[in-house]
């Protein structure tokens, strides 16, 4: 069984003059997916494989390597991710709950997932911290799940990583 599902909102991107898919980090939104997956890494257990699953779009496909790559874990590209809606995010999560599935994608996706993943007592936390680049909601999955479903997840913690970090 999966010990955690892990929401990400892409690093901070680029903006214009090229599609939306195509859009890549900006140099300060590298550092910032560093200090993401350097956050998430004290989040899960070391003995519980690690699936990333990424969202097509350049920005977060770069997101999802640098977590990727700090966690030792596996990446898979889907494009619901992209273009689909919170029910396609918890079918993917259900379909890797034997790893520790952390999920890179988009706004308004994640946090709507988020919020509607959330046992019925989080979701006004998830409201209230919103969702900037870097956010990452960490779940945790309650034994006996077997499906990722609305009001399943217990919400362990909301880590928001600035673009720039204070000195």
């Amino acid at each position: 069984m999966c010990s955690q599902v892990i929401l990400v909102r892409h690093a901070k991107a680029t903006y214009g003059g090229m599609r939306d898919r195509a859009r890549p980090l900006a140099p300060h939104g590298v550092q910032q997916a560093r200090r993401v997956a350097d956050a998430l890494a004290t989040y899960h257990a070391p003995t519980q494989p690690i699936m990333v699953l990424s969202s097509p779009a350049v920005r977060a496909q770069m997101t999802a390597a640098i977590i990727a790559e700090t966690a030792g874990a596996q990446l898979q590209e889907y494009e619901e991710i992209y273009s689909g809606d919170e029910d396609d995010l918890a079918a993917l999560a259900t379909r890797y709950l034997s790893y520790t599935t952390i999920i890179v994608g988009h706004s308004p996706v994640i946090p709507i997932t988020a919020s509607m993943l959330a046992t019925p007592s989080d979701p006004d936390e998830i409201s209230r911290r919103g969702c900037p680049t870097g956010t990452a909601y960490i779940f945790d999955v309650p034994a006996g799940v077997t499906a990722v479903t609305a009001g399943s997840l217990h919400l362990r913690d909301i880590v928001i990583t600035p673009v720039f970090p204070r000195a």
